[in-house]
């Protein structure tokens, strides 16, 4: 064994290994991810608030806007149950009108007191034929919508060379129209309903609101309202049998003729 014989050979035997940790820098022993946090840290709590408040505002504006198109969707709704009844109240005013007229004309040739409350009972059919249109209006537009919703699901559409030719020409791009199979059975007996309902119970229930709004002053009653109704309706089918008598026997003529 040889004994160091100077400091340089000192200095050699002493020299550190390249393992060994004198080797490398100081800052290169830290562990990165301390140095990262340490140097990070504050920014990234800061940038996480911005973050989560960013999400926040977009949750809320999302919710602002679901919220805002299910009141147009419900308001949509609204306004189309509206139109439907707008539309029908008057038309069944006037028909009940009209009948509660023709029921009035023939009952004050037979008693009183329709030949001296005529004209109130004319208004009370008017008022209950508007109000009773109420029901077979909102079933009717009930299952318009829910017919609408239902072929528009499964896609029950027209055939297009079903359709008439002025309906193709505006369709937008071929856009298929929906079948509705069922609507006009259920409108048509929505309004053979409505006849001696709005008819019979019209004059009724307007007979009840004019006495308690103090119009009729209490001389007519319920059974006044009915009887004219169903006076006018059945004044009103003889006519029809009559009209339809008379289109009948013409038609055999003509086809004689011929």
């Amino acid at each position: 064994m040889r004994l160091p014989s100077s400091d340089t050979d000192l200095t050699e035997a002493v020299a550190p290994l390249v393992s060994s940790p004198d080797t490398y820098p100081i800052d290169t022993l830290a562990p990165e991810g301390a140095s990262l946090t340490s140097s990070k840290g504050p920014a990234t709590s800061a940038s996480l608030a911005t973050l989560d408040w960013e999400s926040w505002t977009n949750i809320k504006a999302g919710i602002n806007r679901l919220s805002d198109s299910r009141t147009t969707t419900i308001a949509r709704i609204l306004l189309d149950y509206l139109a439907y009844c707008i539309a029908a109240a008057p038309l069944c005013a006037i028909c009940t009108s009209l009948s509660t007229f023709l029921g009035a004309l023939v009952l004050a040739l037979i008693r009183e007191p329709y030949a001296t409350y005529g004209g109130t009972i004319i208004g009370a059919g008017a008022t209950g034929g508007a109000l009773l249109s109420v029901a077979p209006t909102t079933i009717a537009w009930a299952y318009n919508r829910l017919e609408t919703a239902y072929e528009r699901k499964y896609k029950i559409y027209v055939p297009q060379e079903s359709l008439p030719r002025y309906l193709r020409r505006h369709l937008k791009d071929g856009e298929p129209q929906l079948a509705h199979r069922y609507r006009s059975a259920v409108f048509k007996w929505c309004g053979f309903v409505a006849v001696p309902v709005c008819g019979i119970a019209g004059p009724a229930i307007g007979v009840l609101i004019l006495n308690t709004c103090g119009v009729a002053q209490g001389v007519l009653s319920l059974v006044h309202g009915a009887t004219c109704g169903g006076a006018g309706l059945c004044v009103i089918a003889v006519i029809a049998v009559i009209a339809k008598s008379v289109d009948h026997v013409t038609g055999c003529c003509s086809d004689y003729d011929d």
